[in-house]
């Protein structure tokens, strides 16, 4: 009996130790097991490329709004006057009011870089002499100029002799239509200006019977008379008191924007300044009338003006006309 029971109990330490060994396995097995995979994080957005850069602001054109040009020259009233054969500046009010008139343009268009003041002269005496005497005088007229306030590095001075005369030598009033200085820009911001004509050359927008050309806003030509310099023509040639004028003019009259033509019937001695009987060119008119009135009799002309806003206009052309009672 003690025997079994010694064997019994052998057995079931046998059967407990081994169930200890399964347990043992079991735990051991369900350790090895691999933990699943963490999910891997997702990328972070691509930060989104930085807006390209506004382009430059546009370059503000030059302006040269209210400065009466013809071409590339500034348009000014009366002559530089000098003595006889010599570049010594006459003070005469003409004189210094051309002068002055550049000057204050110097300062008010200060993106005027470069302004050319071009000596000419008659055809009397010697080419070499007329070179000699042009030259001195633009020379003297940059010097005048410096000394009233215009950095010299901004003006030239070019002698023309009698290369570009606007009129006959043969005549005493040619020659002195051709005794002249003239001021032509060359150079605007630092850049040539589109309308500048090279030193000593005819201006081909000069009223000659060509076309004449004015400069707007932002520097660019604009076309005034559509390729003439709008002459008139008159059904005849003499007329009464109560009469009306009938005026052909050579071309259609285009008028740009702030410009104005105007047609006026004056005496022939009066100067060109004086309104007597007139009234607005109309856009595009190839004809036009204007009342005699009760003007006295006498020798009168119809004068076509162009006007430039704050400067004194000019006659582009002129007809004589009589007047009877």
């Amino acid at each position: 009996m003690k025997v079994r029971a010694l064997v019994l109990t052998v057995a079931t330490l046998a059967l407990v130790g081994h169930a200890g060994c399964k347990a043992k396995a079991s735990i051991s097995a369900k350790t090895a097991t691999p933990e699943p995979k963490k999910a891997e994080p997702k990328p972070e957005p691509k930060p989104e490329p930085e807006p390209a850069p506004p382009p430059p602001a546009p370059k503000e054109e030059p302006r040269l709004v209210g400065l009466p040009l013809t071409g590339s020259q500034i348009n000014v009233v009366g002559d530089i006057e000098f003595d006889s054969n010599s570049a010594d500046i006459r003070q005469t009010p003409q004189t210094l009011g051309v002068l002055n008139t550049v000057a204050n343009a110097g300062k008010i268009y200060t993106q005027i870089t470069k302004l050319r003041i071009e000596g000419h002269t008659d055809s009397d005496g010697d080419d070499a002499s007329n070179q000699n005497l042009s030259e001195r005088r633009a020379q003297a007229v940059v010097r005048w100029l410096t000394d009233h306030g215009i950095a010299s590095n901004r003006l030239v001075g070019v002698g023309c002799g009698e290369r570009d005369p606007l009129a006959s030598n043969t005549t005493s009033e040619g020659k002195q239509r051709n005794r002249r200085t003239e001021f032509d820009i060359e150079e605007i911001g630092g850049g040539r200006f589109d309308l500048a004509t090279k030193p000593c050359d005819p201006n081909p927008q000069r009223i000659s019977g060509g076309g004449l050309v004015a400069v707007g806003g932002n520097g660019v030509p604009v076309d005034v008379t559509a390729g003439t310099a709008g002459s008139v023509g008159l059904d005849k040639s003499s007329y009464k008191s109560g009469d009306r004028v009938r005026i052909n003019y050579s071309s259609p009259m285009v008028t740009p924007s702030g410009q104005q033509y105007w047609i006026t019937l004056v005496k022939a001695t009066e100067p060109d300044s004086t309104y007597g009987t007139w009234h607005y060119v109309k856009p595009g008119a190839t004809s036009d009338e204007i009342e005699v009135g009760s003007n006295p009799e006498g020798n009168y002309e119809v004068r076509l003006h162009d006007l430039y806003p704050k400067f004194p206009h000019r006659v582009i052309s002129r007809t004589k006309v009589t007047v009877s009672k």
